[in-house]
Formats: structure tokens, C-alpha cells, sequence
């Protein structure tokens, strides 16, 4: 079996990723090792979106088609916005998510 390994040696210095326009059956998992990042953009991950909650310098969130906000996202201690504008299907926030936003 062969196994991809998503942002090797990126870990330290990426900032911004756009996955909005991908078509991803799941996250990477290696996406929590990206220490660095401020912007992220993502398209239909509802079920692995818990892995965010890993990305503490994380700024800018931008979440597309997702049906369920997960409770991991009120972890983002740095997070200054949350665009969910393209969340039509979005049926789910757990309590406290939001208001745990700083």
C-alpha cells in the first residue's frame, strides 16, 4: 500500500492553505503538524474537521459545505474569524462551540 505524506517538509513554514476547491474524501492527517499556519481553507470535511483543533495559531477559518461544526473548533485560541457563509447544509453546533470563540 502506498502512503502519501501530505506537507513533508512544509511543516515549519506554511501559512496559508487553500483546500476549497478540492475535492478531499477526508483531511490529511499530517495537517495538525503544520505549526505555522494562519489561514486555512476547507471544503466538505465535517467528519474530520476535529483535527483543527490542533492548530493553535490558527487565524483565519474558512469552512465549505460542511453539515456539522465540530467541538474541537472552540480549541482555536487564536482564531479571529470563522467564515462558514458557504455552509448552506451546516445542521449542527455544538453547545459552547461559539461561544467559547474569543
Amino acid at each position: 500500500m502506498l502512503k502519501i505524506v501530505f506537507f513533508n517538509g512544509m511543516e515549519n513554514n506554511l501559512e496559508i492553505l487553500d483546500l476549497s476547491e478540492m475535492s478531499l474524501k477526508s483531511s490529511p492527517s499530517s495537517l495538525p503538524r503544520l505549526v505555522k499556519l494562519q489561514m486555512l481553507c476547507l471544503n466538505g470535511l465535517s467528519r474530520d474537521i476535529a483535527l483543527l483543533g490542533r492548530l493553535k495559531n490558527l487565524e483565519i477559518l474558512s469552512l465549505y459545505g460542511i453539515e456539522e461544526l465540530a467541538p474541537e473548533i472552540r480549541e482555536l485560541t487564536s482564531l479571529r474569524l470563522l467564515d462558514l457563509e458557504n455552509c448552506t447544509n451546516l445542521r449542527v453546533i455544538p453547545p459552547n462551540v461559539i461561544s467559547k470563540l474569543t
